[in-house]
């Protein structure tokens, strides 16, 4: 019986032409016994994209098993989740540095402007009349702290994937159900904001006025930005066929998407002694989608069983007292700090169906 296992076995590998691509990773070939079809496929597709490294400390057959299983189940997933799966992002992603290395433009085909926006200056009467009508809308607005480019400053110890970059954000709380939720109970507003720049407060509901008095649909905060600072600038993009749109254009692409575009001398200071291109600091407010941090790694979201449930780690924010001398002093500089608190989830059966208590 065991014979037969081991040769239905080598013959479905060899009928997935793999051991020619596997010879380049012999830990990978020692252990392609464990793997079905459909990881196996995964597995070739890997090799053929020059990820053999990926297999270099593999154990031998009968040491970790499982978690050479669990591997291929995360590869399965982030594959599915992108547009051609993993090999056209590596592919995209090659070509995309490549071209950064030459100093390509990245922009071919649009012409870069300065954005329009509100230029606020704290404490002046156009200040306080755009507080004023954030803080009524401030009632309605949901926050959402993002775990950072690494995912590490909110505490998850789990190795770190983003193939969206903050951009998961968006599509695990969508599918998550809290979109329609959050919606319902009366959201009209979402902030991203980031764990590093306490000050953004100062600016919030100012901030929130300018978009509900001017109707944005989204809306940027930004600071002054020095010419070729090294700090992304918030552009205005027109296309030759006539799209617009307004990101965030990095700092080494700036300038030369301007010198490309009829601009001589690149990213340069105006009469105000900056570049009129603002400083992205990552701050964005959207209207009328609610979203909130809840399973913000592809990975917990997937360890959800079906009618089981599962703990994870919720935070919550407490003010400081900037005179306590017991708080470090960074802490009461920043003003709050963010404090674990364990939450169990009940009954997990779908996207949207689920409930929490602490």
């Amino acid at each position: 019986m065991a014979s037969s296992t081991v040769g239905s076995t080598g013959d479905a590998l060899s009928k997935l032409q793999i051991d020619d691509l596997a010879s380049a990773a012999p830990n990978l070939r020692k252990n392609l016994a464990l793997l079905s079809p459909q990881q196996v496929e995964l597995a070739k597709m890997l090799l053929e994209m020059n990820q053999s490294h990926l297999f270099e400390h593999w154990p031998e057959p009968g040491v970790e098993d499982d978690e050479k299983r669990a591997f291929f189940d995360q590869v399965a997933r982030l594959n599915a989740s992108y547009p051609g799966g993993l090999a056209s992002y590596i592919k995209t992603a090659r070509e995309l540095l490549a071209d950064s290395k030459a100093g390509k433009n990245p922009y071919e085909g649009f012409t870069p402007s300065v954005p329009s926006g509100e230029t606020l200056t704290f404490a002046d009467d156009n200040f306080i009349r755009y507080e004023e009508a954030g803080v009524r809308e401030a009632r309605k607005a949901a926050f959402v702290l993002v775990a950072g480019g690494l995912g590490e400053r909110l505490g998850y110890n789990g190795i770190k994937t983003k193939p969206h970059g903050h951009g998961d954000v968006h599509s695990l709380l969508y599918s998550s159900g809290l979109l329609k939720e959050w919606l319902g109970a009366g959201r009209k507003w979402v902030l991203f904001f980031q764990d590093t720049n306490g000050l953004l407060f100062k600016a919030i509901p100012a901030s929130l006025g300018v978009s509900a008095t001017n109707g944005y649909h989204v809306n940027s905060l930004a600071v002054p930005r020095k010419a070729k600072e090294a700090i992304g600038g918030i552009t205005k993009l027109t296309h030759k066929d006539g799209r617009t749109m307004v990101i965030n254009v990095e700092y080494n692409q700036l300038d030369p998407l301007l010198r490309a575009t009829g601009h001589p001398d690149g990213d340069v200071n105006c009469e105000t002694g900056y570049s009129p291109f603002p400083g992205n600091i990552n701050q964005v407010m959207d209207p009328w989608l609610a979203y909130a941090p809840v399973k913000n790694n592809p990975e917990d979201a997937a360890k959800v069983k079906v009618g089981g449930s599962i703990k994870n780690a919720g935070w919550i924010i407490e003010s400081v007292d900037f005179k306590d001398s017991s708080v470090p002093e960074e802490v009461r500089i920043r003003g709050f700090r963010i404090n674990k608190v364990e939450q169990l989830e009940k009954a997990y059966k779908e996207p949207g169906k689920y409930s929490l208590k602490p």
